[in-house]
């Protein structure tokens, strides 16, 4: 079910009360015209609400794509402004002004499009995205993030904008492009047009920030959240991360564009300073301020924050380079959520307690797993498995055999290479040498989303959930379905889906626990959640790491129960060091030691072997 935070229909009702009526009424043209410039900052910061606050990818770069947008529909302007008529006093008539300044004779073959308003408005929007794109692709293919992609963005920026200024008589250099007049013969210069263009650009702005209500209400949106915080989880739940990551930053980026097409628009001119580092930086601040974790909280970010600057720059213009750096480091320290958290914390819970409604919540049936009783067969294949990190063999020549329908156990002291060995099976870790078939088919060389989609499932030694998520959403985000970008984005809840749902809820004790959000559970309900979004995905092997670390007694005998059952249809690898655990669920044990096998059996054999006396038990 949807939360009723994600609309926040006051809010909305309040922005558009504000730009549509208040705003219009109250201010002279020449404010008017102000906001609606900083309405087209708006659009980069709900386009950065998107890529920083949902998924976690903090571009300072964002200049990039809203200079793009505003260098095409600029180029459209000033070659309608550049017709023969219009610049017979020049050399070369019929280009613009500053080409013929340069010695240029003839228009640049990548100007030409340019003559079409329909060629312009398709470069607006596919020219930055596919920037991005390649940009996006390079980078979280490679598993770029953070702090290194923050800075790669920001020099990418810095490096545009010399290029741009260093082919003056290609961009019109630093000056820019200027000395727009006319779209499509209508003066945009007049009181009318800015007018009627402030309010363009109001609507424009309202389908952006729809259009982000749409994507983060989407199953889209919750996987941007669970890359947010769990991106190895996601990764192992069988989606491929990198594409994901990649589409929100093209859709970041064209929100962008369109918000510097419309600033060109709205100011008749597109420089390189809009590109560049301090404007890409001032960018991410409008949404810290706002809020990035909110999408009006973007909006009122861009209009407060570049209201203030035009204040503060009118009397002291020396001081807002210094204002905002110290802005910026406020709303890191003193309140990160921005004024959405603000909101959140001390105004929307008296909101909700006059508005909030109760709703009933029908139940359906849950649907009893059948259980088929398998032919005994190799599932997995594990042979001379080796790998070294530095010289240092991990895991030296391990081999192992798992029978479908089976719990196998490894044991094993601290660092004797257990968790590494699942690591290579679900190709988290590329192995040094051997081989790992799973149903005859060579894992080694796929990455980890395929790998799941083969049958392989992976429980991490710590809970591995999404915690800002509800259990619900946890379990359809691992359904396996809708599993790329596109397909999230317009994924809908079927009674199917919902049925599987509650059924793997129910097997993990956690029906009465659906719409409690993750991080409200205790630590063993999370490791049963964890199983259970791996049970969603029906794997034909699942590999858990110490499942019951951290569990009560009840907790342990209700989880080997659990996975007695699900050995019913598949087969499980579990590493652990619980003992009596162990004995209560193994079918067969495998004991390590320094990357190595060293006893392998039922539980009775290795328990009475003398090197795991010697080495492990210690009796």
């Amino acid at each position: 079910m949807k939360r009723m935070q994600n609309y926040p229909l006051l809010g909305i009702a309040l922005v558009i009360g504000l730009i549509f009526i208040v705003m219009p009424l109250t201010l002279d043209l020449f404010r008017l015209n102000l906001i609606g410039k900083y309405l087209t900052y708006a659009f980069v910061a709900v386009g950065l609400v998107l890529c920083w606050g949902y998924s976690g990818i903090l571009s300072l770069g964002q200049g990039i794509f809203f200079g793009l947008g505003g260098y095409c529909m600029a180029m459209f302007l000033k070659l309608e402004a550049s017709s023969p008529a219009e610049t017979k006093m020049q050399t070369t008539p019929g280009i613009p002004d500053f080409m013929d300044w340069n010695q240029l004779t003839a228009l640049p073959s990548f100007w030409q499009p340019f003559h079409s308003f329909s060629l312009t408005i398709l470069a607006i929007l596919i020219v930055p995205t596919i920037c991005a794109w390649i940009l996006g692709s390079a980078m979280f293919k490679r598993r770029v993030g953070g702090v290194y992609f923050a800075i790669i963005t920001q020099a990418i920026s810095a490096i545009l904008t010399i290029l741009i200024i260093g082919q003056q008589g290609y961009t019109g250099g630093i000056n820019g492009i200027t000395d727009l007049r006319t779209l499509l013969g209508w003066d945009i210069r007049t009181d009318s047009a800015r007018y009627i263009l402030y309010f363009i650009n109001a609507v424009l702005l309202m389908l952006v920030v729809s259009a982000g209500y749409f994507i983060v209400n989407s199953k889209l949106g919750r996987l941007m959240v669970a890359i947010r915080d769990k991106e190895d989880r996601v990764r192992f739940s069988g989606y491929d991360v990198a594409n994901i990551k990649t589409v929100v930053f093209c859709i970041s980026a064209l929100f962008s564009a369109i918000g510097g097409a419309m600033f060109t628009l709205q100011v008749g001119f597109m420089s390189p300073g809009f590109i560049g580092t301090v404007a890409s930086i001032e960018m991410v601040v409008f949404c810290a301020v706002g809020g990035r974790g909110s999408l009006l909280g973007a909006v009122y970010g861009a209009l407060i924050v570049n209201a203030a600057k035009s204040s503060i720059s009118e009397s002291f213009p020396e001081l807002w380079t210094i204002a905002m750096g110290l802005l910026f480091i406020a709303v890191v320290l003193i309140f990160p959520k921005g004024l959405a958290g603000l909101y959140q914390q001390y105004i929307h819970p008296i909101v909700m307690s006059l508005l909030r409604k109760e709703y009933d919540q029908t139940q359906s049936k849950h649907r009893s797993a059948e259980m088929k009783n398998p032919i005994k067969e190799i599932i997995l294949a594990v042979e001379g498995l080796t790998v070294s990190f530095n010289g240092f063999k991990a895991v030296d020549d391990f081999s192992m055999y798992i029978d479908e329908g089976q719990i196998y156990v490894i044991i094993g002291p601290n660092g004797a290479g257990k968790t590494t060995v699942l690591d290579l099976i679900c190709g988290k870790t590329k192995l040094t040498s051997g081989s790992i078939k799973f149903r005859n088919k060579e894992l080694s060389k796929l990455r980890e989303n395929k790998i799941v989609h083969e049958g392989v499932g992976r429980k991490f030694q710590n809970p591995s959930i999404y915690e800002n998520l509800t259990v619900f959403e946890n379990l359809e985000l691992s359904y396996p379905k809708a599993r790329t970008a596109l397909g999230a984005m317009f994924f809908r809840r079927t009674p199917e889906i919902i049925a599987a749902v509650e059924q793997v809820a129910g097997e993990i004790f956690l029906a009465d626990y659906l719409h409690t959000q993750a991080d409200l559970l205790s630590h063993g309900q999370k490791q049963w959640l964890e199983i259970g979004m791996l049970l969603i995905q029906d794997p034909k092997l699942m590999m858990l790491d110490e499942p019951v670390a951290g569990m009560s007694v009840a907790e342990r005998q209700k989880t080997a129960q659990l996975l007695r059952k699900i050995a019913g249809g598949r087969s499980v690898l579990v590493i652990e060091h619980d003992m009596q655990f162990v004995e209560d669920i193994a079918d067969h044990v495998t004991v390590m030691h320094q990357g190595k096998v060293l006893s392998e059996g039922s539980i009775n054999k290795v328990k009475n072997d003398p090197r795991v006396i010697d080495v492990y038990l210690g009796h």
